[in-house]
């Protein structure tokens, strides 16, 4: 039936082509062939694959758009649907409905078209694109547009989900249960007037029950934690479901939220709710098990939600019972004290831990609002008002700082039968608007004894009063988060590292809507952090969540996962293809062979569809295609349910490099800016193309004009450029706008010296009239080390690896050609001793949007070659990389090459090497040979080594560096120090790019002198980068250090994965500060950067050696000195020095390292470093290395001289 409908529609003598030639071939483009022979071979290799699975996710029905304007900017979130009157290329979309143009009434095209869909046996590939999108049509049918029938297929075809019931991240429907405070008791019984009147709810009773909700309300909420959990372990604590659930409960919600910790029976929240508010799920041990606060690795998933800024208001209430004046109003029950809020000296070992327990609880509450206040959120604590929790020493001092006011409340005023003095403290005014006094003639409930139903009247009056909550809520609804307030991005102090080992980074921080600074994007961090390095500044928030106190963020650390050891998440056909690899090498190479053989006959059976397509392209493109296996292109991307839809319909039709660039949904979405209107881009034209015309000329340099133009002539020749045209009068266009054609030497690889055209967009303006919606993210360094390392822990075996590279990249694609006017390139031809012309008929290199049109179809390649031959293949623009094991990567490199040769892309031989262990990928060399018994290792080639060091020698023996050469110095070391270990040598690197922003000097001073030097005697011998192959196998050091400022004392403290506690005190000598100060006198020095920056040095110059070859996690509470280790550099010569040697010292030691913030509250050595020496340590003398100081008395030298 497929076939019947198609032959109608696109068949040789179809009418379609007559009336509308453009929607025919735009059909022809995108929908498989119906023939018997072509449906039989792709139904065998479709039998033959494992497909990926199919990518877009049915949410929501599609928007119906309809209006008369382009999709442009909204390309990722509108598919044009329309007949192409708005499309930039009047191209009809291929979900346009052809009856339209066959049918006297839309009544009738559209039933016909019902009927089309419907036959389609590609029909679910062909409608996946409209998942998720908004459907934008520019006809004017109303309610008979095409646009409805198309949703209602997509409803049958994707229905949508069923409702789902809200999941709160606590015990199953604890919450309905217990969400309302239960007050059932009889308020007529009887009452004991005759005793004082209880003044608060606490009581000295301590019940148990288990977690069930129907006990919730029987029990005396004073218990909310263990000390079970209290215990330092090197092992990963559990992760239990439950706070999975919690926290993507709170992240589902659209808007900041109030959040109830100690929430008993969760009547506040109740309150909030009904008021409007979206609310976290309530927080009590009572609720779940799971939910003790004690734990620190609870603690920190609390408080890193906290810092995810989710959260609007937070109310703790913690348990008052030890606190309560019903417990201390007595002798006999006496537990604490005006004198002694923190416990009596002398108690028994019940009462001691009951008191213990209730500071712990309190000093919990004090980092959760505390973390609120850091934030700029609020907070609210309840507590009786006679409650001695408020002069709790560290509760009194938090309320010192950050409550802002304090409120007065008697229950009794909102309707209760109990007075209940309540004090409310928070950092808002308004909260005084909650302030009651008892106004009762009646006698109050005496909260003492037991109820009716035998629970202590305490229990029962424990939960908040219904009409006092609603009360609460009104007042704190002037900062309710609009419905349209989205939650903003998340602090970098929330703390990644304690969640599950399995979760990668990109999860994480995506999870936690986290933005890294600088623009760097999540993905780029998150490969960083794969290939074993820690991006610098705040492109990563902290391991752990601030405020989490010295014993919690010991015990969590302790337990803590290494970054670099998280799960590898690369692009999704890269897993597909790894994982469906079989073991048996015999086996992948057969089953490799058996789909290359279906892919060359459908090549063979498909050569006279593509022989029809290419008779309907336009005239100007036909040379750029008729290598192209366009027909084969189509059927391989249905089979192989490639992301890029319309990558073969927008090759027969040219991508515009003018204007919006055509959507590429298989790159990475991100929107750049228009800056000047695409109308205006003939404006002023023949100005402009004076000064162009006027900017072409002869390089001077005879040789390099004529290898320019032979390539030139090549592009003419193979039609890539329409002309050459010898004057401005026989151009073919009434208005045109030149751009300059420039020629640059460069050289590859140790090839032969060559020169590069380059067209000048920029000078010829086109560029301002151009714009993206997506982004070619090229393979790096750090994306291939990822890659080794993915396929080195899969297989442990021999590995070899590929490159290959396509002819003249950009010339391979196809460009606009109603565009062509708008590129026509000036060039010099040294025949005619004059300027030439050609316009552009395939994407130039000089084009701001070339890269991103061209990076589709490696692209392209690299989906199906994964797809196909399960080759894991990345791509950096023209380059294609592949790494596997020696006895199948023979394999996947011959599949590739007939893939790309069946295809038409021309990948030729020289650009394309047999498999390797020694290589150049990316302008590095890749090691292989040592593996598996060896690391694989990246370095810089000898012959780039040796050119480098020619430089650095000649700049030594001029005495000269200009600010231009030392730019160009400064990016070659950079590119350099990512092929060595770790972070070394990045601080010396620091005097160059100084240099290169320093116009007219010239001059060779000594720090310039010391880096040449460095680099000189270092480069050949530097240790090359290795790649983690598996991290998670490594053990890990945890250490902490912190400086005092005033006695420049320095505490150590290291904590290795056999048990061992090392701990270590040094002042730093006086002649070291003297030297990095710069004063012959200390007083008053301000040095306490350099004094927090040596800890991490002093760890490894005294203990390296314990812990080579380990992983190794550093906390230091200093920000600039942990900026500085995490880059590799310092803004001061002394910190360059500090930081430089730690790398150094890391790299010889093969140390892979991290370094993280601990706030001062929370770090362990803290009072180490004042000289305080009691802790879990053995103490051991440490040393300063004497190195160190020579350096910098050297460095000092060097700078006071020049």
């Amino acid at each position: 039936m497929h076939n019947e409908a198609l032959h109608e529609l696109i068949g040789p003598d179809a009418q379609l082509w007559s009336v509308a030639p453009q929607m025919s071939l735009v059909l022809m483009c995108t929908i498989p062939s119906g023939s018997h022979e072509i449906v039989a071979l792709r139904g065998l290799l479709a039998d033959q694959l494992r497909l990926p699975p199919a990518l877009g996710v049915r949410a929501l029905r599609p928007t119906i758009v309809h209006a008369n304007r382009p999709v442009g900017q909204d390309a990722s979130r509108l598919v044009y649907v329309g007949c192409g009157r708005n499309d930039p290329q009047s191209r009809p979309s291929e979900f346009f409905n052809p009856f339209f143009f066959l049918c006297q009434s839309d009544a009738v095209a559209n039933r016909r078209y019902s009927e089309w869909l419907s036959a389609r046996m590609d029909l679910e590939f062909f409608l996946r694109p409209l998942l998720g999108m908004s459907l934008l049509c520019d006809c004017d049918r109303g309610l008979g547009c095409h646009v409805h029938i198309l949703v209602r297929v997509l409803d049958r075809v994707f229905p949508l989900p069923g409702a789902c019931e809200p999941h709160f991240g606590f015990v199953d429907s604890a919450f309905n249960s217990v969400h309302r405070p239960i007050v059932d008791l009889e308020l007529n019984a009887p009452t004991c007037t005759t005793q004082s009147e209880s003044d608060d709810s606490g009581g000295e009773e301590v019940t148990t029950a288990e977690s069930r909700p129907d006990e919730i309300r029987r029990v005396d909420e004073t218990r909310r934690g263990s000390f079970n959990s209290l215990k330092f372990s090197r092992e990963r604590p559990a992760w239990p479901k439950s706070w999975t659930s919690l926290i993507s409960s709170i992240r589902l919600l659209t808007t900041m939220c109030f959040w109830e910790i100690f929430s008993g029976v969760a009547g506040l929240t109740t309150a909030f709710m009904n008021a409007g508010w979206a609310c976290g799920p309530p927080i009590d041990i009572l609720y779940c098990s799971d939910y003790d606060l004690l734990n620190p690795l609870f603690l920190g998933v609390c408080l890193g939600l906290i810092f995810e800024r989710r959260i609007r208001m937070l109310h703790v209430g913690p348990p008052c019972s030890s606190f309560s004046m019903a417990c201390n109003g007595t002798a006999s029950t006496r537990m604490r004290s005006e004198q002694y809020p923190a416990g009596l000296p002398s108690l028994s070992d019940v009462r001691r831990e009951k008191v213990t327990l209730g500071n712990a609880l309190a000093e919990v509450a004090v980092k959760l609002c505390q973390a609120m206040s850091l934030i700029g959120c609020l907070w609210t604590w309840e507590q009786p008002w006679t409650s001695l929790m408020w002069i709790y020493p560290p509760v009194k001092a938090f309320l010192l700082k950050y409550c802002v006011a304090k409120a007065y409340v008697d229950v009794c005023a909102f309707g209760a039968p109990w007075k209940k003095p309540t004090g409310l403290a928070a950092n808002f005014e308004k909260i005084l608007e909650l302030v009651r006094y008892c106004m009762c003639t009646k006698p109050h409930q005496i909260l003492r004894g037991s109820g009716p139903d035998g629970r202590a009247w305490t229990a029962i009056a424990s939960p908040y009063w219904p009409a006092f909550a609603e009360e609460w809520a009104l007042t704190c609804g002037f900062c309710k988060p609009c419905a349209d307030e989205l939650v903003t991005v998340a602090s970098h102090l929330h703390g990644f590292g304690v969640a599950p080992d399995d979760v990668p980074i990109a999860e994480l921080l995506e999870g936690a809507n986290f933005v890294p600074s600088s623009g760097t994007s999540v993905h780029t961090s998150a490969v960083r952090i794969a290939a074993g390095l820690q991006p610098p500044g705040r492109r990563m928030p902290t391991i752990l969540p601030e405020g989490l106190g010295p014993d919690e963020h010991l015990r969590v650390a302790l337990g803590v996962q290494h970054p670099v050891a998280r799960r590898v998440v690369l692009k999704p056909h890269i897993h597909h293809a790894l994982d469906n690899q079989h073991s048996d090498p015999g086996h992948l190479n057969s089953f490799r062979y058996r789909i290359l053989e279906l892919v060359l006959a459908l090549a063979v059976a498909l050569r006279d569809e593509t022989q029809r397509i290419l008779r309907c392209v336009h005239h100007d493109l036909w040379s750029v295609l008729s290598k192209k296996n366009l027909a084969l292109m189509r059927e391989l991307s249905f089979v192989c349910r490639c992301p890029d839809t319309e990558a073969v319909l927008d090759l027969v039709w040219g991508l515009p490099m003018a204007g919006w660039a055509r959507h590429c949904p298989n790159l990475v979405q991100k929107l750049s800016s228009l800056p000047k209107p695409f109308n205006a881009v003939l404006d002023n034209v023949a100005e402009h193309n004076m000064k162009v015309l006027a900017s072409v000329r002869s390089t001077g340099d005879q040789g390099a004009d004529m290898l320019a133009w032979s390539k030139c002539q090549k592009e003419f020749d193979t039609g890539g450029l329409l002309g050459p045209w010898d004057s401005l009068t026989k151009i073919p266009f009434k208005d045109f706008r030149l751009l300059q054609r420039f020629v640059i030497h460069e050289q590859h690889g140790g090839q032969e010296a060559t020169v590069r055209c380059i067209d000048n967009a920029l000078l010829g303006g086109q560029n301002e009239f151009s714009a993206t919606t997506a982004a070619h993210r090229p393979c790096d360094l750090d994306t291939w080390v990822a890659l080794c390392r993915v396929v080195g822990s899969k297989f442990a075996e021999p590995l070899s690896a590929i490159t290959s590279d396509f002819k003249t990249a950009y010339r391979q694609v196809t460009a606009d050609p109603n565009q062509a006017n708008l590129w026509v390139i000036a060039m010099w031809c040294p025949l005619l001793c004059s300027v030439v012309f050609g316009a552009a008929v395939s994407q130039l290199f000089g084009s701001g949007t070339a890269p991103l049109n061209f990076s589709r179809f490696p692209s392209w390649c690299t989906w199906l070659v994964s797809v196909l031959f399960l080759l894991p293949m990345e791509q950096c623009v023209d380059d294609l990389l592949s790494v596997e094991r020696d006895t199948t990567m023979l394999s996947g490199f011959r599949c590739w090459r007939a893939f790309a040769e069946s295809c038409g892309w021309d990948v030729p031989d020289e650009k394309s090497p047999p498999p390797q262990k020694f290589l150049r990928t990316l302008g590095a060399m890749t090691d292989l040979r040592l593996f598996p018994n060896g690391p694989i290792r990246l370095s810089s080639s000898v012959e780039r080594i040796e050119a480098t060091i020619l430089d650095l020698e000649n700049i030594l023996k001029e005495k000269r560096l200009t600010p231009g050469f030392a730019g160009k110095l400064y990016g070659r070391m950079q590119w350099a120090s990512s092929t060595i270990f770790g972070r070394f040598g990045r601080a010396m690197l620091r005097s160059f790019s100084r240099r290169q922003h320093e116009p007219g000097r010239f001059n060779l001073n000594n720090q310039i002198r010391a880096a040449c030097e460095f680099w000189i005697r270092n480069l050949p011998n530097v240790r090359p980068r290795e790649v983690p192959i598996n991290p998670h196998l490594m053990p890990l050091a945890i250490s902490y250090s912190d400086g005092e400022g005033e006695s420049a004392g320095v505490g150590c403290g290291l904590w290795l994965p056999n048990g061992t506690i090392l701990g270590g005190y040094i002042k730093v000598p006086p002649e070291i500060r003297k030297l990095w100060t710069r004063r012959e006198s200390l007083d008053g020095a301000r040095d306490i950067f350099q004094i927090e920056a040596v800890g991490p040095l002093l760890i490894l110059w005294n203990w390296g050696h314990l812990f080579r070859n380990h992983l190794w996690i550093h906390f230091i509470d200093n920000e600039g000195a942990l900026a500085s280790l995490a880059k590799g550099s310092s803004s001061v010569l002394s910190g360059d020095i500090i930081v430089g040697f730690t790398h150094e010292l890391a790299a010889g030691l093969g140390i892979l390292g991290w370094y993280d913030r601990v706030d001062s509250a929370s770090n362990p050595v803290d009072k180490l470093s004042r000289g305080k020496m009691q802790g879990p340590w053995t103490l051991v003398r440490i040393r300063f290395p004497k190195a160190l100081l020579e350096r910098i008395a050297q460095a000092e030298e060097f700078s006071l001289s020049s």
